[in-house]
C-alpha cells in the first residue's frame, strides 16, 4: 500500500473520501461514548469516526464485551441512571399513547418516562457495527439493561438511502441517531447540522469515488 493509498490518519477514510476538511466541531456538555463491534469493519461509510471529530466531548471504545459501565467508560465509579443508551431493544412497557409521537423519549429501566428537559443525564452510550453487530453488543453486555434508554423515533429516513439498506425503514446510522438525540436532550440544534452535513459529504464522495 502506498502513501498515496493509505487512509486519512484522522478520520480514517480512503483517499478521495476523507472529509476532514468539512469537519465543523461543536461543543457539547453530554458526552458520547461509543461502543463499536471490533469487527465493523466499513471504512468507508461507518460514521463513528465521523461523530469522535465533530463532537469533542465523545469517544470510541472498541471491544466486545466490557465488564461493567465503569469498565466501558473507563473510570471507577459511575451513576448508572445519569447514562443512558440508545439502542433498539425491546421497551420495558409500551410507550403511552400521548408520547408516541414524540421523536425522542428518555424512559428508566422501568419504563417511566423522564422529562426531556430535566433528564439529569450526564452522557449517552451507543453502540456502532451492522445491525447484528449491535445486537450482539448488547446481549454481551448485560449491564446496558439496567440503565435508562433513549427511545429514538427519526425525523427522516436514513441519508444512506441504496448506499446501504437497514432491516427497518426508521434505523438509521450511529451518526444520524446522535444528530437527533443531541439536540432533543438540550444541545444545540447545530449539532445535528453539522453531523449531517458532514455524512452528506461523505455519501456524496463515496458516490464519486465509486
Amino acid at each position: 500500500m502506498t502513501v498515496e493509498t493509505l487512509p486519512c490518519a484522522l478520520c480514517g477514510k480512503p483517499p478521495g473520501v476523507c472529509i476532514c476538511d468539512r469537519v465543523e466541531p461543536v461543543a457539547t456538555k453530554l458526552k458520547v461514548v461509543i461502543l463499536q463491534h471490533p469487527q465493523e469493519d466499513d471504512a468507508i461509510l461507518g460514521t463513528a469516526k465521523l461523530i469522535d471529530l465533530t463532537l469533542p466531548n465523545a469517544e470510541i471504545r472498541v471491544g466486545l464485551s466490557w465488564a461493567s459501565i465503569e469498565h466501558a467508560l473507563g473510570v471507577k465509579t459511575v451513576e448508572r441512571e445519569r447514562w443512558a443508551v440508545l439502542a433498539t431493544t425491546k421497551l420495558p412497557k409500551p410507550i403511552p399513547e400521548a408520547e408516541r409521537n414524540s421523536p425522542v423519549l428518555v424512559m428508566d429501566r422501568k419504563g417511566r418516562l423522564r422529562d426531556l428537559k430535566r433528564h439529569g443525564l450526564k452522557g449517552i452510550i451507543v453502540l456502532d457495527g451492522t445491525w447484528s453487530q449491535a445486537k450482539t453488543l448488547w446481549w454481551r453486555n448485560a449491564w446496558l439493561l439496567k440503565l435508562p434508554i433513549i427511545v429514538l423515533k427519526p425525523r427522516e429516513a436514513s441519508m444512506y438511502g441504496r448506499l446501504r439498506k437497514a432491516p427497518r425503514k426508521e434505523w438509521v446510522s450511529t451518526l444520524e441517531a446522535v444528530g437527533e438525540v443531541l439536540p432533543a436532550l438540550g444541545e444545540p440544534e447545530a449539532v445535528r447540522t453539522s453531523l449531517r452535513r458532514l455524512l452528506r459529504t461523505l455519501l456524496q464522495r463515496a458516490r464519486d469515488a465509486a
